[in-house]
């Protein structure tokens, strides 16, 4: 726990997959999606290709945590009652290959929605 953090939070660890595939227009090579967060997996490097297929690449990402804050119950509430409920993924382009960095997951819909915008 660091100095800042709240009494009583939750750290889970995670680990996320992302495709990549070819673009469907003129502006991007590529189209990026995570496709599944994990609650356990191997320890292997961010961006370690898992699957080539058809042109699309499956990569574990890399792992992060879902911090969950004692402070914001009501915001879990609401994603809970969301049909379906959501986790939220930010990747951040690099300059690194393969262009992005895993920046956070979480599942707050308050911070979720501020997270991608």
């Amino acid at each position: 726990m660091s100095r800042l953090e709240v009494p009583g939070t939750l750290r889970l660890p995670v680990a996320v997959l992302a495709e990549r595939r070819p673009g469907t227009t003129p502006w991007a090579e590529w189209a990026w999606r995570a496709v599944e967060v994990l609650e356990e997996a191997p320890e292997l490097p961010p961006w370690t290709v898992l699957r080539e297929a058809e042109g699309r690449t499956l990569f574990l990402a890399g792992h992060a945590e879902v911090v969950l804050h004692p402070t914001d119950t009501t915001n879990y509430r609401e994603n809970l009652m969301a049909d379906p409920p959501r986790i939220w993924v930010v990747l951040r382009p690099v300059e690194a290959p393969p262009g992005l960095a895993l920046h956070c997951v979480t599942v707050d819909a308050g911070g979720g929605g501020a997270l991608c915008r």
